[in-house]
């Protein structure tokens, strides 16, 4: 191990972050967590169209300076299911942007269909140990600038404590520096954060040591009645928005909160205006109608 004098820290030039998505850079993980139905998987399908095509899709994430491959692996659902909602992104891009060459984007999705891909196991001892299904998750992750990983309970046995999700955490990360790649896996909330409609970065089920070891979380939740009153909404029009929440960003500083609507596709995008209402959103830190 090669140590950092003071002096090569500051005779070195390092230039800027090479980011891959938000502040995101290769050998980094990122979480994604929500409730269960609210809309975490979609938004995930978001980002990593984002991601690919370079394109602010539903004018949500703001797209990477240098758009590249995105793997998607997805743990539930039939591979039908997944097809459409390709095809629901395709016709919003369509909608959205002009003369898009699809033969030139690497977006690509393996669909396990219920089947688990356990990266990490109890061993004897109840210890973590990495599986040989990790070193097949490294082999078939080369080549792609972002991984996500849906849902992460799919992808290990361990127990959802500190020691558990550090240990996840960590050999997530040894795959993303081996790759030069970043990796984003999609996390269930816990029910305290579903009942209390959190969007903290330690809204997600388990122990703190996996956003601990996130350079990027974000949380998506729905609209709670309370807002709902608060916008003057009825309940029909307050199940159609989600709150997104950048709540930690290492690299760089935090976006604030915005809320997004879902079409009847389950696509998610941003509107200008809200509901009934004359003006603007702004879904920034004050969460109110302007």
């Amino acid at each position: 191990m090669n140590a950092l004098s003071l002096q090569n820290a500051i005779c070195t030039n390092w230039g800027k972050p090479d980011f891959i998505f938000s502040g995101l850079q290769a050998g980094d993980l990122g979480l994604i967590s929500g409730g269960d139905g609210v809309g975490k998987s979609f938004l995930s399908d978001l980002l990593a169209a984002t991601a690919a095509t370079g394109l602010a899709i539903g004018n949500i994430f703001t797209p990477p300076q240098d758009r590249g491959g995105v793997l998607i692996i997805k743990g539930e659902d039939r591979k039908a299911d997944h097809g459409r909602r390709i095809q629901g992104l395709v016709k919003q891009i369509d909608h959205d942007f002009n003369h898009i060459d699809f033969n030139n984007i690497k977006f690509d999705l393996i669909c396990l269909e219920g089947q688990r891909m356990p990266l990490a196991v109890k061993g004897l001892k109840c210890e973590p140990v990495l599986t040989d299904q990790y070193n097949k998750f490294v082999e078939i992750t080369a080549g792609y600038q972002l991984v996500i990983i849906d849902p992460l309970i799919m992808f290990h046995t361990l127990d959802e404590d500190n020691i558990g999700m550090d240990f996840l955490g960590r050999s997530l990360i040894r795959a993303a520096f081996k790759n030069h790649q970043a990796i984003i896996a999609v996390h269930h909330s816990s029910q305290d954060s579903i009942l209390n409609s959190r969007s903290d970065h330690h809204s997600g089920r388990g122990g703190t040591a996996l956003p601990a070891a996130c350079r990027a979380v974000w949380t998506i939740r729905g609209m709670s009645k309370e807002e709902g009153k608060k916008f003057k909404l009825n309940e029909d029009e307050r199940r159609e928005w989600k709150l997104i929440w950048n709540g930690k960003q290492s690299h760089g500083p935090e976006s604030a909160g915005v809320w997004v609507k879902r079409d009847e596709n389950g696509l998610l995008y941003k509107p200008t205006r809200g509901p009934g209402m004359e003006s603007s959103f702004n879904g920034g830190n004050n969460d109110e109608w302007e």
